[in-house]
């Protein structure tokens, strides 16, 4: 299962959420993001950048996969990177950057008590430290729902509402207001209604 890019950002939240619909019987079966971005994909994204940045890059997904990281949304931002024209250089600043976002992500997860965090709202939490939420205001909005619930719903609604120019701080009031009320996922969802482009941060 691939996740598709966000169009200037990262682009994983659309795809996390269709996958978490889908299985919601089971979410158990879903495969980790860590196995699902090895192999054939990995191999021909990684092609394209020179040999001794191919290197650096190797280093950086291992040092995920072995921290149970998420590696589908660095590959896929690699691949992003490349077809946008940024240097080999440049895209492995990025992924380090990433890395580090993924990580903290899992920090804020693991601290709110969820102590083996879903891969796809690791991936998800990084997208919101990307656009501005910071991970003391992540594990506050963690911290708002049961342990049990997933927040795979509720991170995706954030980054899009940060995403079209929301405040951090108010899409966060927002989120956490619904989680704490304990609010169905569809009025959570419902958030991001006639929310355009225009919005603009106070």
């Amino acid at each position: 299962m691939r996740f598709p890019l966000f169009t200037s950002l990262l682009v994983v939240a659309p795809a996390i959420v269709a996958a978490q619909q889908a299985e919601t019987k089971n979410p158990a079966e879903m495969p980790p993001l860590a196995e699902q971005s090895q192999g054939r994909s990995d191999s021909s994204v990684l092609a394209q950048i020179a040999p001794e940045n191919r290197v650096k890059l190797q280093v950086t997904l291992e040092a995920a996969r072995r921290r149970n990281l998420p590696t589908r949304p660095m590959i896929d931002r690699i691949a992003a990177s490349k077809a946008k024209g940024s240097t080999d250089p440049q895209i492995v600043t990025g992924t380090n950057e990433m890395l580090n976002r993924l990580e903290l992500s899992q920090q804020a997860l693991a601290k709110a008590g969820r102590r083996q965090p879903d891969p796809h709202e690791v991936a998800l939490g990084a997208v919101a430290l990307e656009r501005g939420v910071s991970p003391v205001q992540l594990e506050a909005l963690i911290k708002s729902a049961p342990t049990d619930r997933s927040l795979v719903i509720s991170l995706d609604v954030l980054t899009q509402l940060t995403g079209r120019g929301l405040s951090a701080g108010d899409a966060i009031a927002q989120v956490s207001g619904k989680l704490a009320a304990r609010a169905p996922d569809s009025e959570i969802a419902a958030l991001t209604a006639g929310l355009g482009a225009g919005v603009k941060k106070p």
